[in-house]
């Protein structure tokens, strides 16, 4: 059944229908002993993820380009990873609910802050990935090559500098 759900988002991708992204809420019990007795119970809250438009795009890529990923440390993983969430975490919370909300308007305060203190790191990669699908920066590129009348399957001539290469 997983399989096919993945099959019906790419399709749903490639035909522009937007996608549905269900996000478990933990509602927060307000005396100690409903806490004990139940513990949390959860609620769900759904939003919809468009087309992403061009100038979300860029406002997108503005704030990936922002993210370097030279600090992650794969002999110190965990320790990189630490620091990646502290340095980037509110670069990628801001990234989610510009998509969520692809609009004129900057997404407001209470947006990101749900996003910030409801989705954990799970939901986050999920959405993430999905927000690069529907940005489709491939049709992007094509609109550029097109533009320059160049061919993606014209090969281009390289050039090696002798200098440049290892012995």
């Amino acid at each position: 059944m997983e399989k096919e759900a993945i099959l019906s988002q790419v399709a749903d991708t490639v035909t522009d229908e937007p996608i549905k992204i269900i996000v478990d809420v933990i509602v927060k019990e307000k005396s100690w002993k409903n806490i004990f007795k139940k513990r949390s119970t959860l609620e769900h809250r759904e939003f919809v993820l468009k087309q992403i438009t061009i100038g979300n795009m860029m406002r997108i890529s503005k704030l990936l380009l922002k993210i370097d990923v030279s600090i992650i440390n794969t002999k110190d993983l965990l320790n990189s990873g630490y620091n990646a969430i502290e340095t980037h975490g509110d670069t990628l919370v801001e990234i989610v609910a510009i998509a969520l909300k692809n609009t004129k308007e900057y997404p407001e305060t209470s947006l990101i802050e749900f996003i910030k203190w409801n989705f954990n790191s799970e939901d986050l990669y999920a959405v993430f990935g999905k927000i690069l699908q529907q940005m489709n920066v491939v049709a992007f590129m094509h609109t550029i090559i097109s533009m320059k009348g160049l061919s993606v399957l014209e090969s281009a001539e390289i050039k090696i500098d002798k200098n440049e290469v290892s012995p």
